[in-house]
């Protein structure tokens, strides 16, 4: 889907840097520190109302290695007031299944109408 962008609603919440603009589960290890499991399912998370969507943004690009999608760069807007206007973020791909909530993709058979 050269040059097509994908909307999408998510929970940013956790795991987001907007200073350094990345968004990745990974940077801390919480388990280790605190000595516990923190994980928990997508299902779980929002059966407990433990996430939910609170904001929208647009997909704008992939990093792909050995075929699989690695890295996502997202296109973020705060609003015309923010210092933080029209953010690039890097995004770390295991967060892309885990937090997002709804997505529009356009139709690609209907480009050419």
């Amino acid at each position: 889907m050269d040059d097509e962008v994908v909307w999408f609603g998510c929970d940013v919440g956790f795991f987001g840097d907007r200073d350094l603009g990345i968004w990745d589960d990974g940077r801390f290890d919480y388990d280790e520190i605190l000595n516990i499991d923190l994980s928990i399912s997508k299902a779980n998370m929002l059966d407990y109302n433990h996430s939910r969507m609170n904001h929208a943004m647009v997909l704008t690009g992939v990093s792909i290695h050995n075929g699989q999608a690695r890295k996502w760069k997202i296109e973020n807007s705060w609003g015309d007031k923010s210092e933080k206007k029209d953010i690039i973020w890097l995004v770390i791909h295991g967060l892309i299944n885990l937090f997002i909530r709804q997505s529009s993709i356009k139709n690609i058979s209907q480009k050419n109408n």
